[in-house]
């Protein structure tokens, strides 16, 4: 073989050693119900408001908290064809990004949905082969869930849930597994943790919860790979911190993305400046990261599977933001402002310019096969 098809062949083994990708994103999609009410669940909301039920729960005398007190008195009227326009208005957000970057993920973690019904629908309108969800015991209904892309490099072999180990019901944990390559196992959780009206102690033990199930999927699988994501629901306010006190340490320890790629940053001023948070909390006027991605070390140790740093990203469209006046609710005193912050979702309208997206704002990560 002569020396010029001999160096045209280890490139073209090369290009394709490194072509080889796998795309992830997690998006708190902000309430995707049906229009349909669950037997135990307090879904009465997502109900059409001439529904028997939807009446009977506004006005069933109980004391009204200030969330029943506005969707009593500014009803959604949920219905089939509002639920389908919100499912296009979700997949919406990721046809846009494969306009500005040439693909779909291949999985797309989601938190703050019903159930399976209503996942199963998005992934059906993004042409995605598979959707898997949880059920979990909390009172509202409000679950995790994930589709997935199969390829010749991602194979879905099956997935768990695990109910939360909290005093206040919580959703459950998703465990997903796939194939990466036909070499490895790739464990995927996906988490929507206890809010932040509850102390830190609760999110303490979901975190401790899932350190104990990532170590024993090590034990079991040496070369796995490992990526937490979803809502977690945590900010730097947490004492004692879930991060700090619980993931970050330990044989099973995750590293954030999101903090990895600041220090990359910091090497390589070529790399895009990174929104400051997914969530814009308006009483506060202050930036959250909410949503995240935490990974095992064997995705930064530039051995096999790896992440690639330069892709993180917390995502946005123009048309998902606005520039927001914080006003005393009262008086209209005007308390401060915020530029570009996320469009919550409009449950009134059925006019697309109307519409709104979500409170919060998707995260991207990649991995190089």
């Amino acid at each position: 073989m002569s020396s010029f098809l001999l160096s045209l062949s280890f490139l073209l083994i090369a290009t394709s050693a490194y072509s080889a990708q796998i795309e992830i994103a997690t998006y708190n999609v902000e309430n995707l119900f049906d229009a349909q009410h669950e037997e135990g669940k307090n879904d009465f909301e997502f109900l059409p408001k001439d529904d028997p039920r939807f009446i009977a729960w506004c006005n069933d005398g109980k004391k009204k908290n200030r969330w029943k007190k506005y969707s009593c008195s500014y009803p959604k009227d949920w219905s089939s064809r509002k639920l389908n326009l919100k499912i296009q208005r979700i997949a919406s957000v990721f046809f846009q990004r494969q306009q500005e970057k040439g693909s779909l993920p291949d999985i797309i973690a989601l938190t703050e949905i019903e159930n399976l019904k209503v996942v199963k629908k998005l992934a059906k309108v993004m042409n995605f082969s598979g959707a898997t969800a949880t059920e979990s015991d909390n009172s509202r209904g409000v679950d995790v869930g994930l589709i997935f892309q199969e390829s010749p490099y991602l194979k879905y072999l099956f997935q768990r849930s695990y109910k939360a180990q909290t005093e206040h019901p919580s959703r459950k944990i998703l465990e997903a597994v796939f194939m990466v390559n036909k070499t490895h196992r790739l464990f995927v959780y996906v988490n929507h943790w206890p809010a932040q009206f509850l102390p830190a102690k609760h999110r303490i033990s979901v975190a401790k919860q899932l350190r104990s199930l990532i170590e024993k999927r090590q034990k079991q699988y040496p070369k796995a790979a490992f990526i937490a994501t979803g809502d977690f629901n945590v900010n730097t306010n947490d004492k004692p911190h879930p991060f700090n006190h619980v993931l970050y340490k330990g044989d099973a320890r995750l590293f954030d993305l999101h903090s990895t790629y600041l220090k990359e940053r910091q090497k390589n001023k070529k790399l895009p400046k990174i929104r400051k948070g997914s969530y814009f909390y308006k009483k506060a006027l202050q930036w959250y990261l909410l949503d995240r991605f935490l990974v095992s070390q064997n995705l930064l140790d530039k051995k096999g599977t790896e992440v690639r740093i330069s892709d993180y990203e917390i995502y946005a469209h123009p048309k998902m933001l606005y520039d927001y006046t914080h006003k005393d609710y009262k008086t209209g005193k005007v308390l401060g402002k915020a530029s570009q912050i996320p469009k919550r979702y409009n449950w009134q309208t059925l006019d697309r310019e109307k519409l709104g997206y979500s409170d919060h704002l998707p995260v991207f990560m990649k991995l190089d096969l």
